[in-house]
């Protein structure tokens, strides 16, 4: 019943080559060992025991190692002082950081990079190194006489701005037997001229209705004050009866 095993033990001699290597290995039974063939490597191996397969193997190195001296060891050793280190990726090292390791070689380094500006308390240096003056923060600006008509989108005098807009109003009005009269309009707001023709918000309804003396008639009269943010419209519309428009002005914010 051994015929089997010497016929496995000489086939791995007949198939051996000069310098192979030869392991005895026991089976898995644990009943008998078998010589196992392992070639010679094409360059500096390991040997390793293939535990998925349960067979001896060589493993050649891979990059960045070497065997010196049967040391197994790294082709570029690890680097144990700050001169041995190099900067093959670009990083910054305290090499280049040693011209700014002082508050006055950052001021001598960042004065390279940008010119002093000399802005005037007045103003402030912007992102391009240019200056520029405060924007007017809660400052009313004078008055501005506007000349408006029913039905038409305006905006601030100064469109970079937000302003308040304060306009009166007048509805002629007459108490005739039957009954009295009425007028009615709004100011309306928005961020398009479509104002004129009804879009946006009525923020300042106008509503004025006669009372009194049979056969008065007079001009009731009304103030608005509307806010106007920047870059929007407004328009003064009349809904029914007549509507005047008196006076008008607008003042920056």
């Amino acid at each position: 019943m051994k015929l089997p095993f010497i016929l496995f033990f000489l086939s791995s001699y007949a198939f051996a080559a000069a310098n192979d290597t030869y392991i005895n290995q026991r089976n898995s039974t644990n009943t008998n060992t078998a010589p196992i063939t392992i070639p010679v490597p094409v360059s500096n191996a390991l040997y390793y025991l293939d535990r998925a397969n349960l067979t001896p193997k060589h493993a050649t190195l891979g990059t960045g190692l070497q065997i010196t001296g049967d040391v197994l060891g790294l082709t570029t050793p690890i680097p144990t002082a700050t001169s041995q280190i190099t900067n093959d990726s670009g990083y910054i090292t305290s090499t280049s950081l040693a011209p700014y390791a002082t508050i006055t070689a950052v001021n001598a380094g960042l004065a390279t990079k940008l010119t002093t500006p000399s802005c005037p308390t007045s103003q402030y240096l912007r992102g391009d190194a240019s200056c520029a003056n405060f924007p007017a923060i809660n400052s009313l600006g004078s008055p501005n006489t506007r000349t408006l008509s029913l039905a038409t989108a305006y905006q601030c005098t100064d469109t970079s701005r937000s302003c308040r807009v304060t306009l009166t109003v007048a509805c002629p009005l007459t108490l005739s037997i039957l009954a009295g009269s009425t007028c009615a309009g709004e100011v309306r707001i928005g961020s398009t001229n479509g104002v004129a023709t009804g879009s946006g918000t009525n923020i300042a309804p106008i509503q004025r209705n006669a009372s009194g003396i049979l056969g008065l008639s007079t001009n009731d009269y009304e103030t608005k004050s509307i806010n106007i943010p920047v870059g929007w419209y407004f328009a003064v519309r009349q809904t029914s009866g007549t509507v005047n428009i008196v006076s008008a002005f607008d003042q920056a914010d």
